[in-house]
């Protein structure tokens, strides 16, 4: 018991009066990868870069994480036209496409930067476009990604917790629920897990379109509370000062 209130009195010192400075001063600019090849494709993917004017420490973490969303930004557009590339060789019928992204920063203080892109793929004569979330979640002072992995303890059982949670929010809330389909989706292995943000408030597993439910369901975002899953995460981890403020 002393040793988890030890972990608990160093997340809140160490992120509590850093976050009350950068709370008017993490800013940040929108930027784009723009490129139209007519009766080819168009791409449009729009992505953040973070400013943080404050000490050339900060400065140098929010360069790390800029550099990994630029990657990221450079690496779908770049997978987008091999793929759209490859169809047209094969001489299928395949026409012109198109891909875009928007995105939504969740968190962005001096614990946790979180965000996620929402993607739009159509490559014609396909029957819909399809959609995608790629997350992005870093801790601030290391400017290290945040996975499942370092996020719970890792003899916590986690998975079981994180599938029971999001199997009973989904049978309660899809429309027309398939029990089965959901099972799969939810079943407690970590690339069900995978695609998370971070609020203040909750921690939120988005389940793509065909996870759990069919195309036209569209994708299902689970908010799971910081009450039900205190007890599971490493005290060590930024995520554990948003829970412990609830």
């Amino acid at each position: 018991m002393a040793k988890l209130f030890f972990f608990l009195f160093i997340a809140v010192f160490v992120c509590l009066p850093a976050y009350s400075q950068l709370t008017e001063k993490f800013t940040w600019v929108e930027k784009s990868i723009i490129e139209k090849v007519p009766e080819r494709y168009s791409i449009d993917f729009k992505y953040p870069l973070f400013r943080v004017r404050m000490d050339k420490v900060s400065n140098a973490r929010i360069k790390t994480i800029n550099k990994k969303i630029v990657d990221l930004a450079n690496d779908q557009t770049n997978k987008f036209k091999s793929e759209f590339a490859t169809l047209q060789r094969s001489d299928a019928g395949w026409k012109e496409g198109t891909f875009t992204s928007e995105y939504k920063i969740y968190s962005r203080n001096n614990c946790i930067v979180s965000l996620v892109f929402n993607t739009e793929k159509y490559i014609a004569p396909s029957a819909h476009p399809s959609h995608s979330t790629l997350p992005l979640n870093y801790e601030f002072y290391t400017a290290k990604p945040l996975e499942l992995k370092n996020i719970f303890k890792k003899d916590s059982n986690y998975l079981n917790t994180l599938s029971k949670l999001c199997y009973d929010y989904l049978i309660a809330t899809v429309q027309n629920p398939d029990k089965n389909w959901i099972k799969k989706g939810t079943a407690p292995i970590a690339s069900n897990f995978k695609t998370f943000y971070i609020t203040p408030e909750s921690f939120n597993v988005v389940f793509d379109e065909y996870a759990v439910d069919c195309y036209a369901g569209g994708s299902h975002t689970v908010p799971i509370q910081y009450r039900d899953i205190i007890l599971l995460i490493d005290p060590s981890s930024p995520v554990h000062y948003y829970a412990s403020m609830k």
